[in-house]
């Protein structure tokens, strides 16, 4: 007698299901070009499990639309601050902190302009 069986496997990925929280941005007094971005981080529980926080800058015409001459960086799930330079000083930046996973999902963010 044989028996052939059939197994299923299904993987979860788990993925914030808030952002970070109170997304502050300065300019550094000392060089205009270089933006400094704040927030407040998720918890382990909060992040549901380890994440990477993603921060992107895009400039802002007066019609909030999108320009060349985004900026980006990252930053580790455990830390709340990123420095962003070659900003222009001249633009406004509209600022957007989110999470990824370790399997790179994306998860929300919360968006400061």
């Amino acid at each position: 007698m044989c028996f052939i069986y059939t197994i299923t496997i299904i993987l979860i990925i788990l993925v914030p299901d808030q952002g970070p929280g109170n997304v502050r941005v300065v300019r550094d007094p000392n060089d205009a070009t270089v933006l400094i971005v704040t927030w407040e981080p998720l918890n382990i529980v909060e992040a549901r499990g380890f994440i990477t926080y993603v921060i992107v800058a895009t400039p802002l015409t007066g019609s909030r639309k999108r320009q060349d001459g985004t900026l980006m960086a990252t930053a580790a799930g455990n830390e709340s601050m990123a420095v962003i330079s070659k900003a222009n000083p001249d633009v406004s930046y509209g600022v957007v902190v989110s999470t990824r996973t370790s399997s790179d999902m994306p998860g929300p963010g919360e968006t400061w302009s």
